[in-house]
């Protein structure tokens, strides 16, 4: 029979295991709606779209199986060339009329040709780059809300909802008001094109859109602070240190390779805001994450909302909770409690997600 210590690290270890990291791949884009005009609909259809209707789904389908490398992926520059080419046949009339009257090289030449490559850039960003599992922001007018979504497949949508032609279908993940969002997420907002790759903003999305991911070999526990009031120094530091420290005394006790000293933090405490740890030393935050679930839950059979979790295994529950037991233990664990609920700090509902899912495959 394995000892305690194997059965501990064999939970939080198996835990890990079956937690997908976010796709190196993946990318996030920004789709405007018209200055909120389509938000809407965009959520009622699950899709977003872009109002260009110089071509219709079949011929940019056709555009796309011309030009494919032999790994299958578009051929991009070759596919934003052609397209160039076709917009400027399409608009042969304006272009004659430009030179004629203003010439090769005048403002009003160099507009139209600026015109021609954004659209022809648009287009190849919606049709060909934003791909299935990508994740989509929408703002609503003045960016009141915002809603966050994957999309669910790389192909067109053949949909017709709407005045927009080129459609993607979305699943829309969460829907937030703007005084809920990051502080930082205001950034994203600041693209103004159709459609706009904000991937460079990745961290900021991911952390408004889950409490617990991995993601480019960091592993991200995000704890929102929901009270409206003054936060308070001590028991804030207090919450973060105690806890960590009692952690570290339980991966000493059973002999756990894992270290709360490997996890940093980044903090955005406005009123309300976000408490981030990440570490590369990903095992280490699953297991922070998994007691910390454990200890908001009250020990024993941890009930939270309907469910009645154990975790993976009874092993791990029990040695947390026989850990507990010792009286100035208990001390550190009520005091966490006490300032989490002072703090108004909202339980990670993704990481409980991941271990109710986990619990029902056992």
């Amino acid at each position: 029979m394995p000892s305690q210590d194997v059965v501990v690290q064999s939970a939080i270890q198996s835990i890990f295991e079956k937690i997908n990291p976010v796709s190196s791949k993946q990318n996030f884009w920004l789709i405007r709606t018209d200055t909120g005009a389509m938000y809407d609909e965009f959520l009622s259809t699950s899709s977003v779209g872009i109002s260009h209707s110089e071509f219709y789904p079949p011929e940019l389908l056709r555009l796309g199986r011309a030009f494919r490398d032999s790994d299958g992926s578009f051929v991009i520059p070759e596919i934003k060339k052609q397209l160039k080419s076709l917009l400027k046949s399409k608009y042969k009339h304006r272009y004659d009329e430009v030179t004629k009257h203003y010439g090769i090289g005048s403002a009003e030449y160099n507009s139209l040709e600026y015109t021609i490559n954004l659209t022809a850039s648009q287009i190849v960003r919606f049709v060909f780059e934003m791909k299935e599992g990508d994740i989509v922001v929408i703002p609503s007018y003045r960016s009141e809300y915002a809603a966050i979504g994957l999309v669910r497949e790389t192909a067109l949508s053949d949909r017709r909802a709407g005045a927009f032609i080129l459609r993607k279908d979305v699943k829309w993940e969460k829907t937030l008001e703007r005084v809920d969002l990051d502080a930082n997420f205001h950034s994203v907002f600041k693209a103004h094109q159709a459609i706009n790759n904000i991937t460079p903003y990745r961290d900021i999305i991911l952390r408004t859109l889950y409490d617990f991911y991995i993601d480019s070999g960091n592993a991200n526990l995000v704890l929102n602070v929901a009270t409206q009031g003054r936060i308070n120094a001590m028991e804030f530091y207090e919450f973060g240190y105690s806890f960590l420290k009692l952690c570290d005394q339980f991966f000493l006790e059973y002999n756990l390779p894992y270290r709360a000293s490997d996890i940093d933090l980044i903090l955005n405490l406005n009123s309300p805001g976000k408490i981030k740890f990440f570490s590369a030393a990903k095992v280490s935050l699953v297991a922070v994450s998994v007691l910390y679930v454990l200890t908001i839950g009250g020990g024993g059979e941890v009930s939270l909302g309907n469910m009645n979790l154990k975790v993976q295994t009874d092993g791990l529950l029990k040695a947390w909770t026989d850990f507990q037991n010792e009286s100035q233990r208990r001390e550190i664990v009520d005091k966490v409690l006490e300032n989490s609920d002072s703090l108004e700090i909202k339980r990670p509902e993704d990481f409980i997600k991941i271990l109710d899912q986990l619990d029902t495959k056992k």
